[in-house]
């Protein structure tokens, strides 16, 4: 998709990713909680 002003593009956008996209799953939940107090707790 092409975004253009006065007729002159000004950026492209691809509508299809690159990469994996992770679903959101009940592991991957508690993986980025746990993750997190990790790293708050550190600081």
């Amino acid at each position: 998709m092409n975004y253009y002003i006065d007729d002159k593009l000004i950026t492209s956008v691809n509508l299809v990713s690159d990469s994996e996209i992770s679903k959101k799953t009940l592991l991957n939940t508690f993986n980025y909680i746990a993750t997190n107090w990790l790293n708050l707790l550190r600081d």
